[in-house]
């Protein structure tokens, strides 16, 4: 069953995966352009093991994917394949520790809305640390210790 307007037509969907998104923005020339210009920037070599271009393919890595399509040069790296491999699981565990974290914030949001601390947002760092703190004993688990450090959020 297929998406239709308000007046029954059709409508195409061109939703793309990221995948998708990736891999022909990577085929593109901008992209070209832009991993070659990287690369000469910094010499040609892999930025970890340092091996040339002229012994190893290089490849061009996101660090993050915050600008995806209009990276800064600073948002990119250029690795062998085996730097990349290991670059890329780092960075996974990265996202995925940033995920949680995101999660535990908002749990510490709603822990604080539902008890008796009426207007809470707007105490200081103090009074909110002793609460994050408070707040990590309670969520911790047999064996899983939360260690994250208190930060105040630019909403409170």
């Amino acid at each position: 069953m297929g998406i239709f307007d308000l007046f029954g037509s059709p409508v195409k969907s061109n939703d793309k995966t990221f995948e998708e998104e990736y891999q022909e923005y990577i085929q593109s020339a901008a992209w070209k352009r832009k991993r070659d210009h990287k690369i000469e920037l910094i010499g040609g070599a892999c930025e970890i093991c340092h091996k040339s271009k002229w012994s190893v393919k290089l490849e061009v890595h996101h660090l993050t994917y915050d600008h995806f399509k209009n990276e800064r040069m600073e948002e990119l790296q250029v690795l062998c394949h085996a730097c990349h491999m290991n670059a890329d699981k780092k960075r996974e565990i990265v996202v995925t520790e940033k995920r949680a974290n995101s999660a535990i914030i908002i749990g510490f949001e709603n822990w604080m809305d539902s008890g008796n601390n009426k207007g809470w947002r707007k105490k200081n760092d103090r009074y909110l640390s002793a609460r994050w703190e408070k707040f990590l004993r309670s969520i911790s688990k047999r064996g899983k210790e939360y260690d994250i450090p208190y930060w105040r959020s630019p909403e409170w």
